[in-house]
């Protein structure tokens, strides 16, 4: 019971970081999260598939960035 509340409050702090993103980057956060693949988010956002992996990498920072933040 315990790990399931750890879990879920692990859980609201990703939501609540996630809601703190920009726009578009929450496009492409979700778009991942469906399991789309770097050249499908690619064309529906009309970016490069390069540039696809450079905008994951920068929003997962910017996530371990806000859960500090989101957790107070």
């Amino acid at each position: 019971m315990i790990i399931i509340k750890i879990r879920r409050d692990l859980l609201a702090l990703m939501y609540k970081a996630i809601d703190h993103l920009e726009k578009v980057d929450k496009a492409i956060l979700f778009l991942f999260l469906e399991k789309r693949s770097y050249d499908e988010i690619a064309s529906i956002m009309g970016i490069t598939k390069s540039n696809v992996g450079v905008k994951l990498n920068r929003i997962k920072k910017k996530i371990e960035k806000l859960i500090p933040q989101v957790s107070d």
